[in-house]
C-alpha cells in the first residue's frame, strides 16, 4: 500500500529555496492555533487573508535595512510560493503575515535570509563549479562543506516567534 505525505506536520515554518539568480521558492505551514492566535492579539476578523511579503536587504554602511518588494494576499489554502524577477546577488527574506485595522503589516512567520547568486558569464576564470548556500549567507565552496550527516536542518528553515530553529 502507498502512503502519501501529509499536507502539514503541525509546526509553524518558513523557508527559502533558491532557483536560480531570478527566482526563489517559499514554503511554509502556518497552523490553524497561531493564525488564531495573532487574529485575537490583534482583534482582526476571522476571515483576514494571510498576506506573503518578500524583503531585499539593504546594505547601509555597517547595518542593513530591509525594503520590501513583493506583496500578495494568500488564497486559504496556500502553503507554497514563486517569486521571480529578482536581482542577481541580493539577499531576501520572506514573512508570513496579517494587516492589522491600520493597515500595517503583522509578522507571523519570518524566514532567514537567503542569497540569490550573481550571473556570472563562464570563462577561464570562471570553472562553473557550482557553490552550496546555507542559511542565505555567504557561498560555500563545495569541497570546505562538513559531511553530509553533520549538516543540520536550520539552512532554510525557521520556527515561529518564540520557537527554536531545527
Amino acid at each position: 500500500m502507498t502512503k502519501s505525505l501529509p499536507q502539514g506536520y503541525g509546526e509553524d515554518g518558513i523557508g527559502l529555496l533558491v532557483q536560480d539568480p531570478h527566482h526563489i521558492f517559499i514554503y511554509w505551514e502556518l497552523t490553524e492555533k497561531t493564525r488564531q492566535k495573532a487574529l485575537h492579539n490583534w482583534s482582526l476578523p476571522f476571515d483576514t487573508p494571510c498576506l506573503l511579503r518578500v524583503q531585499q536587504e539593504d546594505k547601509q554602511g555597517k547595518g542593513s535595512c530591509w525594503n520590501s518588494i513583493y506583496q500578495a494576499e494568500l488564497p486559504p489554502s496556500a502553503h507554497r510560493w514563486y517569486v521571480s524577477g529578482l536581482r542577481p546577488g541580493k539577499v531576501y527574506r520572506a514573512q508570513i503575515g496579517l494587516h492589522n485595522g491600520q493597515g500595517e503589516f503583522i509578522a507571523v512567520l519570518g524566514s532567514k535570509g537567503v542569497l540569490t547568486p550573481p550571473v556570472q558569464p563562464v570563462g577561464p576564470w570562471n570553472t562553473g563549479r557550482p557553490v552550496a548556500v546555507c542559511g542565505g549567507a555567504e557561498p560555500i565552496e563545495l569541497e570546505d562543506l562538513p559531511p553530509a550527516e553533520s549538516i543540520s536542518s536550520t539552512c532554510f528553515y525557521e520556527k515561529s516567534a518564540g520557537g527554536s530553529s531545527r
